[in-house]
């Protein structure tokens, strides 16, 4: 068998990402989920909105502009899952850390802006 090199100080590495087909953008308003029986994180990601009726009715009136007059389906709010994740612990917790130094940097931007504008982002 032969011994496999050990990586020594200046050697590098280079990878890729790939943009699967099947990727896309997602609005995120919320996230649900929790542990599996099998010990990993399910995690849902979902947006939030209120419903569509499925049907409007309007009428003519005398003066020739619609109005409204009878409406199918009530305005309810759906949450619609975007797209569900299965996460390690050890992949959970390194989202944690990322998603941690992310708001960090938000915050001192955020901070940043405020100085210099006076305001506040949304």
């Amino acid at each position: 068998m032969t011994e496999q090199a050990r990586p020594v100080a200046g050697d590098k590495l280079t990878g890729s990402f790939l943009r699967s087909q099947f990727c896309r953008v997602i609005q995120v308003d919320g996230v649900f989920g929790g542990l599996t029986p099998q010990g990993t994180l399910a995690v849902a990601l979902y947006s939030q909105y209120a419903t569509l009726p499925s049907q409007i009715t309007y009428e003519a009136t005398q003066q020739g502009t619609p109005k409204e007059v009878s409406r199918v389906g009530e305005p309810t709010l759906t949450w619609e899952v975007e797209v569900e994740a299965m996460l390690s612990i050890e992949t959970a917790r390194s989202l944690r850390d990322w998603l941690n130094r992310q708001l960090e940097q938000a915050t001192v931007f955020q901070e940043q802006l405020k100085r210099f504008t006076g305001t506040k982002p949304q």
